[in-house]
């Protein structure tokens, strides 16, 4: 998934349900928060950006552990669209 993206869901998701643990691996470099909330996914913004300038442009892993509900479902099958149209 495209680094945009990656922190575009996690936003979302923290917004829509508790995100216990988030992990963002980007080339060399791996950020995280645990008991995420929106300010945390300013944090990971503000550290990747050191690193990975074109957030346009990098290929990110993400690891998530939330607490789940239907508008999770219902977020993640819109980012899996989102990722099977980007590729």
């Amino acid at each position: 998934m495209p680094l945009i993206g990656a922190l575009l869901m996690l936003e979302q998701l923290t917004l829509t349900t508790r995100v216990y643990l988030a992990k963002i691996l980007v080339n060399h470099a791996e950020t995280g928060c645990t008991n995420c909330k929106l300010r945390s996914i300013k944090t990971i913004k503000k550290a990747l950006s050191d690193c990975c300038p074109d957030f346009y442009e990098e290929v990110t892993q993400v690891e998530i552990e939330i607490e789940y509900n239907d508008d999770v479902e219902q977020l993640l099958q819109a980012f899996h669209r989102y990722v099977v149209a980007v590729h």
